[in-house]
C-alpha cells in the first residue's frame, strides 16, 4: 500500500471518530427548554392594564402632593381660619416660641398673627374664650425676657400684650421690648401672676 494511501486511510479514520463522538454527544445533551406560551387566562386584560397605569399614576401624584406639603403653613392657616379648635394652639405657640430653628424663622411673625386673627373673630367677653386667651399667653410669655438678640420674639409678645392688654400693659405691667432685661423679667413676673390669677390682679 502506497505512503499516499495509508494518509488518506487514517484521515477517514479520523473523520469517522469525530462523527462518532459528536453523535454521541447530541444523544446524551439535553435538548434547551422550549419556552412555553402563557395560557390566554395567565393575560391580563386591557382594563387590568388600564387600571395598573391609573393607580401608577396616582401613586406619584400623591407622593409628589406629599412632597409639597407645608405643615407649618398649614397649622398656621387651619387655626386662623377656625379649621383647628381654639383650645389647639400648641402648635402656633411652639412656632412662635421657637428662636433656634432657622427654618422656623419666617413662619413665626405669620404664626403670631395667626393667633391675633383668630381671637379678634372671637367673643372675649365670654370667660370660656378668656381662659383659653390667658392659658396660650402663658405659653408664650417667656419671650418677654427673651434675649435681645431674639428681635422676632420680642416684637409679637409686645404686639400680643399690647393687642389684649393695653391698659394694663400701659399702668401696671410697663413692659417694652426695647426695655433692658432687667425690666423686662420685673414685667414678666407682673404679668405672669396675673394671667395666672385669671386675668385678675
Amino acid at each position: 500500500m502506497s505512503s499516499g494511501t495509508s494518509r488518506f486511510l487514517r484521515r477517514v479514520a479520523a473523520c469517522t471518530a469525530f462523527l462518532a463522538g459528536v453523535a454521541v454527544l447530541v444523544t446524551v445533551w439535553p435538548a434547551p427548554a422550549r419556552a412555553k406560551a402563557p395560557a390566554a387566562r395567565d393575560m391580563p386584560t386591557l382594563e387590568q392594564i388600564f387600571q395598573e397605569a391609573q393607580a401608577a399614576r396616582d401613586e406619584v401624584a400623591r407622593l409628589a402632593a406629599e412632597a409639597a406639603r407645608d405643615p407649618y403653613k398649614e397649622a398656621i392657616e387651619g387655626y386662623r381660619s377656625g379649621a383647628s379648635d381654639l383650645a389647639d394652639f400648641k402648635a402656633l405657640t411652639d412656632i412662635v416660641n421657637n428662636s433656634k430653628s432657622d427654618e422656623l424663622q419666617v413662619y413665626r411673625t405669620p404664626a403670631a398673627t395667626a393667633i391675633l386673627d383668630r381671637f379678634g373673630q372671637e367673643n372675649l367677653d365670654d370667660p370660656a374664650i378668656r381662659r383659653v386667651r390667658s392659658a396660650l399667653a402663658l405659653e408664650i410669655i417667656d419671650l418677654m425676657k427673651a434675649n435681645s438678640s431674639d428681635q422676632v420674639g420680642l416684637s409679637i409678645i409686645e404686639e400680643v400684650l399690647q393687642t389684649w392688654w393695653r391698659t394694663k400693659l400701659s399702668r401696671d405691667i410697663r413692659f417694652r421690648a426695647s426695655d433692658k432685661s432687667k425690666a423686662r423679667i420685673k414685667a414678666w413676673r407682673k404679668m405672669r401672676a396675673y394671667l395666672q390669677n385669671g386675668e385678675r390682679g
